[in-house]
C-alpha cells in the first residue's frame, strides 16, 4: 500500500543508516584494537594506562600501595617465535592473581600492575615471574632472557607515568648490573657471591665497615616508615655494629633488622632478630645488606691485614643487592616474604 516514491525514500534512508552503522562499527574496532596487543591478544599499553590511572587515584585517596612491573624479553623476536607466546602468557597468568592487570606491547614487552602490595611483595612477584619465564624460554631452547624492573607507589613515583619510567630504569639497571660480569645467578651461594665481590675489593681503613654500619643504623631513625630489611654480620667489627643498635632502643621502625651472631647477646628491640650465618660463610667477614624502600646498600669486608686495613667491596647496585637478599633468605631464613 506504499507509493513508489515512499519506497524509494525508505531505501535511501536504509542505505544511509547502513553506512552510518558500518562507520560506527569501524570506529569501535579501531578503538578496541588500540586497547589490544595484536600478537598476544592481551590488553595493550593504552588499556594499562586507563586502568592504571584509576588505581593510582584510588591509592592516593585511600593510602594504598601498588607495584608496576616492566618485563622485557631480550633477544626475543615475537614474529619469529610466535608459537611460544601462548606459553609465555600462560606463565604470567599462572603467577598472577585475578585482580592483577597484565598488558603487552608487540609481544616483547609486558606490564603488570599489582594492587595492595608493598615494595618487598612487588620484588617477590618479580622474581617468581622471572623464574617462570626462564623456564618457558629454556624449554623452548631460545636464547631470549627476561629483564624485569619494578616500581612502587608512592616510593618511586605518584603518577602512572612516573612509575612506568621508574620501572623502565630498573630494567636498564638489570642490564647494567655487575651480576652479569660476576656470573651471579639466583642459585649462586652466598659464600660464592662474597668471594667474587672480595676479588674486586679495595683495601680500606679498619674503621670503614663499622662507620658504614653506624650510618645505616642511624639513618633508620630518620626513615621510620620505610619498609625494608637490614642484615648485619659484624665479624671482627662487633662493637661498631652493635653499639648503634643499642642506641635505637625500642624506637619504632618499619625496617626489620637481622643480626648474625654466634650465640652472643644482641641489643633487644622490637625489630631486631638474631640468626646464624651459613656454615660455609666465614665468621671473619663482615656483611651489610640493606634492601627495601630506603637506599639500597651492600658491603662485604674480608680478613684484616697486619695494619688493620680490610679488603672491602661496597655497592648500591640494586640488582646485586636483591640477589644477596634472596640468597640470605634461602640460606639463613632472612625475612623476605614469599
Amino acid at each position: 500500500g506504499f507509493e513508489l516514491r515512499e519506497i524509494e525514500l525508505a531505501a535511501q534512508l536504509g542505505e544511509i543508516a547502513s553506512l552510518a552503522l558500518d562507520a560506527a562499527q569501524e570506529r569501535a574496532q579501531i578503538a578496541g584494537s588500540s586497547f589490544r596487543d595484536g600478537r598476544t591478544g592481551l590488553p595493550g599499553r593504552e588499556f594499562l594506562e586507563e586502568v592504571g590511572r584509576t588505581e593510582v587515584h584510588k591509592a592516593h585517596r585511600f593510602g594504598r600501595r601498588l607495584s608496576l612491573l616492566c618485563v622485557d624479553l631480550e633477544n626475543f623476536d615475537a614474529a619469529r617465535d610466535f608459537a611460544i607466546l601462548p606459553a609465555i602468557v600462560t606463565a604470567f597468568r599462572r603467577t598472577l592473581r585475578t585482580t592483577d592487570v597484565l598488558a603487552a606491547e608487540e609481544g616483547r614487552r609486558f606490564w603488570v600492575l599489582v594492587t595492595d602490595t608493598d615494595s618487598l611483595g612487588g620484588v617477590v612477584l618479580k622474581r617468581r615471574i622471572a623464574q617462570r619465564l626462564r623456564d618457558v624460554l629454556g624449554e623452548a631452547r631460545l636464547s631470549a632472557s627476561p629483564a624485569l624492573g619494578v616500581a612502587n607507589f608512592p616510593t618511586h613515583g605518584e603518577t602512572l607515568e612516573a612509575l612506568a619510567a621508574a620501572a623502565q630504569r630498573r630494567v636498564h639497571e638489570e642490564h647494567q648490573s655487575v651480576v652479569h660480569e660476576l656470573g651471579i645467578q639466583p642459585e649462586t651461594p652466598l659464600s660464592a657471591i662474597g668471594a667474587r665481590l672480595l676479588d674486586r675489593a679495595q683495601w680500606l681503613p679498619r674503621d670503614f665497615a663499622g662507620e658504614a654500619a653506624e650510618l645505616l643504623i642511624n639513618d633508620l631513625a630518620s626513615r621510620p616508615r620505610d619498609r625494608g630489611l637490614l642484615f648485619l654480620a659484624p665479624g671482627p667489627e662487633r662493637p661498631r655494629f652493635l653499639a648503634p643498635l643499642a642506641a635505637l632502643g625500642d624506637s619504632e621502625s618499619a625496617t626489620e633488622i637481622f643480626v648474625a651472631t654466634d650465640g652472643d647477646t644482641i641489643p633487644s628491640g622490637p625489630a631486631v632478630t638474631a640468626l646464624s650465618l651459613p656454615p660455609n660463610v666465614s665468621a671473619d667477614t663482615s656483611w651489610i645488606v640493606r634492601f627495601g624502600e630506603g637506599p639500597p646498600y651492600a658491603l662485604v669486608a674480608g680478613k684484616p691485614r697486619s695494619d688493620g686495613a680490610r679488603p672491602i667491596y661496597h655497592s648500591n647496585d640494586p640488582v646485586l643487592i636483591e640477589h644477596m637478599t634472596f640468597r640470605l633468605r634461602a640460606e639463613t631464613g632472612f625475612g623476605v616474604r614469599g
